[in-house]
């Protein structure tokens, strides 16, 4: 399997997270983003097509695991929003360079806690740390990034969220969104 879409067949085992998916003209602002940083970086740029924001990380499932949380994930009321990615950052330790928003809106951060119960209800145990959304830019990142880039702030329209799964190949990783759930503008009482 590789781009974008793949059917969702249990044949490939792979690292499974959901997140939100750029669309093409969200995609376009990011790789500007991404060849502004590696004017001040060397490191890998990650390809336009694979930018994503991660909302949280499952690691490998099984098909019954996998039945679940398309389930689950389907039952998920939460609205739709913008996130304004404006802030550059470089976490040294891993060789990181990424972008982020100085505000998170609360649909996010509701449907990463929804998030976090519905893998629980699969049998996942969600990550612990504190949510800290951001698109990795560049990998391998060597540099100190100047402390005042300026940088256009990039408006996301957050109307999604989707399942992926991530193949390691000696390319490097390939992902398959293997599902889709629209935010809906709509809350539950």
């Amino acid at each position: 399997m590789s781009g974008p879409e793949a059917a969702a067949g249990g044949e490939e085992r792979g690292r499974l997270f959901f997140a939100l998916w750029p669309d093409r003209a969200v995609q376009a602002a990011l790789a500007a983003a991404a060849k502004e940083v590696a004017s001040f970086c060397k490191g890998r740029l990650i390809p336009r097509d694979k930018l994503h924001l991660t909302l949280a990380f499952l690691g490998s499932a099984d098909r019954a695991q996998l039945d679940a949380l398309r389930e689950l994930s389907g039952a998920i009321l939460s609205p739709s929003c913008e996130l304004v990615l404006g802030r550059l950052g470089c976490w040294q330790r891993q060789g990181i360079a990424w972008l982020g928003a100085d505000a998170v809106p609360e649909a996010i951060t509701r449907l990463v806690n929804m998030l976090r119960t519905v893998l629980r209800g699969a049998g996942f145990v969600p990550e612990a740390r504190a949510f800290a959304p951001h698109v990795t830019l560049m990998r391998n990142a060597r540099c100190r990034l100047p402390e005042r880039l300026a940088i256009r702030p990039i408006a996301w329209p957050v109307s999604e969220f989707v399942l992926v799964r991530s193949v390691l190949n000696p390319e490097g990783a390939s992902y398959s969104i293997i599902g889709r759930w629209p935010l809906d503008g709509q809350v539950p009482d």
